[in-house]
């Protein structure tokens, strides 16, 4: 079969129960299975939607999902205790919103989008959230656009919001973090990642821990596309790059994604009609061979935006997306036991 880029967002509650959010053909659906009584149900959450949305479970089993309706509207729906909610947050945009994330600390729920400044090149990265029953907005950067305009990136890692994104440094896409202290409520300054010269693509951003961020991206080289790794420690709004390297073979290698998994960090990708994968089992410092994982030729797969408030998976899992088959058999791949990948040679640089 092959990859179908649909935008869907996995969650899965305390009990095991498993949300799955999907764009349909301008339409948000939801695939809800209960655990309990082993059944599935459907229901359509919205129409006239946009591709862009994002959503996440927090640790009282309580959904939230932001998502963009095609007349500029932001919508958040809820489900608190049990009970669904739905309310536009942001209305009268004269400009379209991209890359929609959110994150949840608390009470407080934290938006995320990119939006363009009038009709250029240049667009605003802005932060909107909720605290004390209301609403209050920043830009967090401006950022310049090259050919297209590449995804940001938030996560969450104990008491600080990371967000990861591009801007043109020179003429050549780099890539950015900025940290937001919750307790403080401030922004820090922007720290530049990388400073290489080729054109690159996608973003995905994994904290080890406080201290340490993993980084993967796809790069141009001689028209093709590999995956980049690299390792960063962050210290006093400071970066220093411990490791970096190319992880793949030259080809269309898209859609980097990494995982830890018992104790073991991967990277996982798109190769034409494959899921392709390798793991460290020192976290960066040294890699394993290459691996096609068989089920994704023979299934459709996806790419899912995860989040989960069951302690068995917290246990065993990090990660912020991962690919998987689709309903009825809502499995990851990419990951984990190799008794359905088989090693791919690595060409020779």
């Amino acid at each position: 079969m092959s990859f179908s880029n649909q935008k869907s967002c996995l969650l899965s509650d305390g009990l095991g129960n498993l949300y799955n959010f999907l764009w349909n053909n301008g339409n948000i659906e939801l695939i809800f299975f209960d655990k309990k009584i082993k059944q599935v149900r459907k229901r359509n959450i919205d129409t006239n939607c946009n591709m862009e949305f994002d959503g996440l479970i927090d640790e009282k089993n309580n959904i939230y999902m932001v998502y963009v309706k095609k007349d500029g509207k932001l919508v958040l729906l809820t489900r608190i205790e049990g009970q669904w909610d739905k309310k536009a947050i942001l209305e009268d945009n004269e400009k379209d919103l991209f890359y929609v994330n959110a994150v949840v600390h608390g009470d407080e729920i934290h938006t995320f989008y990119c939006k363009q400044i009038e009709d250029s090149n240049i667009y605003g990265i802005y932060h909107y959230y909720f605290k004390n029953n209301e609403w209050f907005i920043k830009e967090v950067d401006k950022i310049e656009k090259g050919e297209i305009l590449n995804p940001i990136q938030v996560i969450k890692e104990e008491d600080k919001l990371i967000l990861g994104y591009y801007n043109i440094v020179d003429g050549i896409e780099q890539i950015f973090i900025k940290e937001y202290d919750l307790e403080k409520e401030n922004w820090a300054n922007s720290i530049q990642l990388t400073s290489n010269f080729d054109k690159k693509l996608y973003l995905d951003i994994l904290a080890e821990n406080k201290e340490v961020l993993h980084l993967v991206y796809s790069k141009y080289k001689n028209g093709n596309l590999t995956i980049n790794y690299e390792k960063h420690r962050l210290y006093n709004n400071k970066t220093r790059k411990i490791k970096r390297g190319i992880l793949s073979n030259p080809a269309n290698c898209s859609f980097p994604t990494l995982a830890i998994y018992n104790n073991k960090l991967w990277t996982i990708w798109t190769e034409y009609d494959y899921v392709i994968s390798r793991y460290s089992s020192d976290m960066g410092k040294s890699w394993s061979p290459l691996y096609r994982w068989k089920n994704t030729k023979e299934n459709i797969f996806l790419r899912y935006k995860f989040s989960t408030n069951d302690e068995k998976i917290k246990g065993k899992f990090k990660f912020n997306y991962s690919y998987g088959l689709g309903h009825p058999n809502i499995t990851f791949t990419g990951f984990g036991p190799l008794n359905k990948a088989t090693e791919v040679p690595l060409k020779k640089k």
